[in-house]
């Protein structure tokens, strides 16, 4: 997505209790088009599909969620 319009997502899922959820960690990368590129291979590299992130998960509503990366 960030090639397109400069905001760089990140989707992620986690499981509590047998039930499962899913969220998104959002950056918005404002610089020039190679420039773009090279921050989105750089995350990519770093954060391939599969990567385990740590979670923080609020307690009272398990749905709502924040990924550390």
């Amino acid at each position: 997505m960030a090639r397109e319009n400069g905001w760089l997502v990140v989707f992620y899922s986690y499981q509590l209790d047998g039930t499962e959820f899913s969220g998104e960690w959002r950056k918005w990368i404002v610089s020039g088009l190679s420039s773009l590129d090279s921050q989105v291979e750089k995350i990519t590299f770093r954060l391939p599909i599969g990567t385990a992130v740590r979670v923080r998960v609020d307690p009272k509503a398990l749905s709502r969620s924040i990924a550390e990366l």
